[in-house]
């Protein structure tokens, strides 16, 4: 039995949509941090400017991620008080 077996259907479902969401957007954090680490090489410099796009994409899908997962966390930790 897993865990996401002790909650309700409808429960079990968010929390799988959560996953593949958070799936998603960790993909494309990786690609952007890949593609800020490839503007911020030693040899070639980069403007802040160039990196800004980048930088600004990632702290958005960074919260997305949190706000994402906000629901499942609060609830396991109402969860865990009722035990």
């Amino acid at each position: 039995m897993g865990a996401l077996d002790e909650f309700p259907r409808e429960k079990r479902e968010k929390s799988r949509l959560s996953f593949a969401i958070s799936n998603r957007l960790d993909a494309r954090m990786r690609e952007l941090h890949l593609k800020l680490r490839t503007l911020s090489l030693d040899n070639a410099p980069c403007h802040d400017s160039e990196r800004y796009p980048f930088l600004k994409e990632l702290i958005t899908h960074d919260k997305k991620l949190h706000s994402n997962w906000k629901p499942m966390t609060d609830m396991c930790r109402k969860k865990r008080k009722m035990q």
